[in-house]
């Protein structure tokens, strides 16, 4: 079971310098940050004339052009640290920015891939709407744990010890005052952001459960007009959204209080240095001294960015996790082939169902012993009425599900005990459960999609419309719409007939494939696929009954062939 640990360490040694760089960036500009505040105190200071102990410092450590000597020096640096710290500034937002993108790219990708592979039944347990949110909140909050709670929080705390040092050096009464003046206002900060956090997350539930409940409604849009149900779908909406936008409000009251109190709080706390430095030089404060209170007021006020992320910090880390943890039991649940079984090979086509029989995770029995066999040269309609089970039937042989109890045989190989994929390489459904993929015909028809295949696309798409006889002809590149939504029920059927063919596979799985047809379309396609019958083992679930007469009359047909 791959854990959060496991999700994000790969990718941190993967991209180690990337990483690397971005730390030093971040500690460059802290540094260039400090720098700004401290030239100013020296500028106060030399305006005045004199240069304390401190000026006297910076010059040891290599700084004399902060000491003002030439102040054409000393401008044309200070301009040289507010271009750096513009630079720095980028640098470091795109460096982070990039990092957090290369990582929710990697997992995007991984779990697109992973729900791909997944089995049918547990892609089924769930809704759409919640596979959406992974991909419209969860990756949201994983670039955000990367970059802000990982690198960005990293670099604050540097950027808090070199402030912290630099205080000291300036004065360490006055940052004894300060770090005890800080100490209720954390105290009152922390308690907002807790409460903050506890909506912010009422709002992600309630939120998400709004996502689902839009994916749902959309899907079933000709239902709900079918129906007549627009004022009780509206009306639950409502419900809904007002629930959204009170936990939307509530969670807006407590970060205004965020807001709000912040900036006292550091106002509050320059407050109390201007009190320290009253107690501690009633007599007034010299040149020297007020270049270092107009320093040590400027690095205050450069903390306030940095306390506000590190107050948001516990959010976005609880959000991340979380996010992190329900990845981590994705990626756990296993996917197909994942014990890597033999390959399926397929020489005659003939396929047996063996006492077969198949319940749903609800329990209910959908298939009883069904014993079938088909064999090429030959269509096979499988037995029983409408809700009988031949649907499932084709999935079971597809690989879809698994029977749970009987065997299903190709060539005498258990199903089962072989690789799905290489049976699929073998068969091939139309079917309306399995949707029209693509934006054109050509898309929707055509796996590879490449334009070599357009010529025989075309042909078979032309020559089954003309068997059919349907109105309204389909080219290869006319819109379909979504799942071809913007077709007739007749076109849909011989567009997902005509992909089937195209694939040349030898088991053929026809599921009510006479949809949106007429009696006479019917026929046809059916005298047609049996002409064409000799190399394919073709099996038809169809409640179609036209008139009088047998739908099957071919020489080539076997009609519920039963063992």
């Amino acid at each position: 079971m791959a854990t959060q640990h496991q999700l994000l360490y790969p990718f941190l040694r993967q991209r180690w310098r990337l990483v690397g760089l971005s730390v030093g960036i971040g500690l460059l500009n802290s540094a260039v940050t400090l720098l700004l505040p401290l030239s100013l105190g020296r500028f106060y200071e030399q305006f005045f004339g004199g240069v304390s102990n401190r000026g006297q410092a910076l010059n040891t450590l290599g700084m004399s052009w902060l000491s003002g000597q030439a102040w054409s020096t000393f401008f044309g640096m200070f301009a040289a640290l507010i271009v750096l710290r513009g630079l720095l500034g980028y640098a470091n937002y795109r460096l982070t920015g990039t990092l957090g993108e290369y990582f929710v790219q990697e997992m995007r990708e991984r779990v697109f891939a992973h729900q791909l592979a997944l089995p049918t039944a547990t892609h089924r347990q769930k809704p759409i709407g919640k596979y959406l949110l992974r991909y419209s909140s969860d990756f949201g909050s994983l670039r955000r744990y990367l970059t802000k709670g990982g690198i960005g929080f990293m670099q604050d705390v540097l950027f808090l010890t070199l402030a912290g040092l630099v205080l000291l050096w300036l004065n360490a009464p006055l940052t004894g005052i300060l770090v005890f003046s800080m100490l209720p206002f954390l105290g009152l900060l922390r308690w907002i952001n807790n409460r903050l956090e506890t909506h912010t997350i009422q709002r992600r539930d309630l939120r998400s459960g709004y996502v689902a409940h839009v994916a749902t409604r959309l899907a079933a849009l000709e239902t709900i007009k079918v129906f007549n149900r627009e004022s009780v779908e509206n009306e639950q909406f409502a419900k809904r959204s007002a629930n959204l936008t009170r936990a939307n409000r509530d969670a807006l009251d407590w970060r205004s209080a965020l807001e709000g109190v912040l900036p006292v709080a550091v106002y509050a706390l320059i407050f109390a240095v201007l009190l320290g430095v009253h107690a501690l030089l009633p007599n007034g404060v010299s040149r020297q001294t007020g270049g270092i209170l107009i320093t040590f007021i400027l690095l205050v006020l450069s903390l306030r960015p940095v306390f506000r992320r590190l107050l948001r910090v516990g959010s976005v880390w609880r959000t991340g996790r979380l996010s992190l943890n329900k990845l981590a039991d994705f990626f756990a649940q296993p996917a197909e082939d994942t014990d890597h079984r033999p390959a399926l090979q397929v020489t005659k086509g003939v396929v047996v169902f063996d006492a077969v029989s198949f319940a749903y995770v609800s329990g209910k029995s959908v298939l009883n012993d069904l014993s079938l066999s088909a064999s090429a040269g030959t269509i096979t309609q499988m037995p029983g009425g409408p809700g009988t089970g031949k649907t499932t039937a084709f999935n079971l042989l597809l690989g879809l599900y698994t029977p749970s109890g009987g065997n299903i045989r190709i060539d005498g190989q258990v199903v089962s005990e072989h690789s799905v994929a290489s049976v699929r390489k073998h068969v091939t459904l139309a079917s309306a459960d399995v949707p029209l993929l693509g934006r054109t015909v050509f898309e929707a028809i055509s796996y590879s999609r490449k334009a070599d295949k357009r010529p025989r696309a075309e042909k078979l798409l032309n020559e089954l419309q003309a068997i059919t006889n349907l109105p309204g002809r389909l080219h290869l590149d006319d819109l379909i719409g979504e799942q071809g939504r913007n077709l007739s029920e007749g076109q849909r059927s011989v567009l997902r007939l005509t992909r089937a063919l195209l694939t040349r596979k030898p088991i053929l799985l026809l599921d009510e494939p006479f949809a949106g047809l007429t009696d006479d379309g019917a026929r046809q396609l059916i005298d047609w696929l049996d002409q064409r019958a000799d190399n394919l083992t073709i099996l038809l679930a169809s409640n179609r009954e036209i008139g009088t007469e047998p739908l099957l009359p071919c020489t080539h047909t076997l009609i519920s062939t039963l063992l």
